[in-house]
């Protein structure tokens, strides 16, 4: 989790192999670490997958175990390449940001909702972001953790691993 995140449950997924920006994630199988995560090692065979492939495999695991842990419908996934681009850590890395239902009260008198007004909308703006208790933080990762383990549990008994 971030130091400083946009809400409650904002989770980081930062790929252990060093890449810049995106698109130097390599394509191409790589050796696994033997520091990868138990999980990971469990869930995911190493021999002929590359890092953007494991990207893609973990993303909507992710996706789902938080969305479920933490009980909301929408979220943003952002990634940002180049200083352009608001990129201020020089190591590729995804914010899984929450997007809870009290972001949405912004209506106008017609009961529409004021998209300018959404601080949905307002990605990383100063005074936006929310300092996390560290208790809240540890009990909000088990809460995570617990929802991502099923899901890799999901996919290993479709796989007929279990």
């Amino acid at each position: 989790m971030p130091l400083d995140p946009l809400h409650p449950g904002h989770i980081l997924l930062i790929p252990q192999q060093h890449a810049e920006k995106l698109s130097d994630i390599p394509a191409r199988p790589t050796s696994p670490s033997s520091r990868s995560p138990s999980l990971w090692r469990r869930s995911f065979p190493y021999e002929g997958i590359s890092p953007s492939q494991a990207l893609g495999f973990w993303m909507p695991l992710i996706s789902r175990a938080l969305c479920k842990a933490l009980e909301f419908e929408d979220w943003n996934v952002v990634q940002n390449n180049g200083l352009r681009a608001a990129q201020v850590v020089g190591h590729t890395h995804f914010h899984f940001i929450p997007r809870y239902p009290d972001d949405r009260k912004a209506r106008t008198g017609d009961g529409k909702v004021d998209v300018g007004m959404l601080k949905s909308w307002r990605m990383f703006g100063k005074g936006r972001r929310e300092e996390l208790d560290d208790d809240e933080g540890v009990e909000i990762s088990k809460l995570i953790r617990e929802y991502l383990e099923k899901e890799v549990q999901d996919v290993m008994t479709v796989r007929g691993k279990l």
